[in-house]
């Protein structure tokens, strides 16, 4: 296994440099580390985010860097890359209507914890899922079985 020499690293910076410097001029959002990587022919994505780094480390850009984007700064023409749209939420209402966007009214909404979710004093089991001491549990019309012949035998 070779390793690039310093030349190599430079090389990449440059090209990183460019990429970055058309993508602000455009106005574009900074492409991701897979997308670098893909541009500069690299094997690696990490290597993409580590010329990113020692392009700022030099001082030639500055990152901003937010939770899954990040704006780049050119400092020679002080031009920036886009903020990227932050994905849309499925509870997210739109804007204009009230309505919710895409898929987001297919879902079908959670129901709230039943509160009888405490366990049953006389058998143990949770009345929300199926003690039978539990009114909700229980049947609207119960069925009791009588013997008939304990209720033949006189009491003495």
């Amino acid at each position: 296994m070779t390793r690039r020499g310093h030349k190599g690293v430079d090389e990449r910076a440059a090209k990183l440099l460019a990429l970055l410097t058309k993508a602000a001029a455009e106005g574009a959002v900074c492409p991701t580390n897979a997308e670098m990587a893909g541009l500069l022919d690299l094997d690696s994505s990490n290597t993409a985010s580590k010329a990113l780094l020692r392009l700022e480390t030099q001082g030639a850009v500055t990152v901003k860097r937010f939770r899954t984007s990040r704006i780049v700064t050119i400092t020679a023409t002080g031009k920036s890359t886009a903020a990227a749209l932050p994905p849309a939420h499925v509870d997210d209402a739109a804007a204009t209507d009230g309505q919710p966007q895409g898929d987001a009214a297919l879902r079908p909404r959670l129901k709230p914890l039943s509160a009888d979710r405490e366990p049953c004093r006389l058998c143990g089991v949770r009345g929300d899922i199926g003690c039978r001491h539990s009114r909700r549990a229980a049947p609207a019309f119960v069925f009791v079985p009588v013997s008939l012949h304990s209720a033949e035998v006189p009491q003495l």
